[in-house]
């Protein structure tokens, strides 16, 4: 009759290098889209209160970089889609929730 041994439960092992370094880049790629998409909302919030006041060159101003900063987020989530995981599944939404929001805001700035 086998006898069955009874080891403690280990640890797992532990990760591999590239596995580290892999997670490490999606933490930092997610820190960096969630400072963008704060970035772009308080350039909104900016170009709004602008309008509020009628300071409409302001208002210009922080839309154009609202709009660059979009722009580059986009890039970003678009290069982060082909190696990532469900990480990076809400950022779209926001960033079309952002995109509207700018629109919204130009549309008032035009004559």
């Amino acid at each position: 009759m086998l006898t069955r041994i009874e080891t403690p439960m280990s640890e797992p092992p532990p990760k591999r290098a590239d596995d580290r370094v892999r997670e490490i880049v999606a933490q930092t790629r997610v820190h960096v889209i969630e400072t963008e998409l704060s970035l772009i909302s308080t350039l909104c919030t900016t170009a709004e209160t602008a309008l509020l006041y009628n300071n409409m060159s302001e208002a210009t101003r922080a839309l154009q970089k609202a709009r660059s900063a979009l722009g580059s987020l986009d890039q970003l989530l678009k290069s982060t889609r082909k190696i990532s995981s469900s990480l990076f599944d809400d950022y779209p939404h926001e960033l079309a929730h952002l995109e509207e929001r700018t629109r919204l805001i130009e549309a008032r700035l035009q004559p």
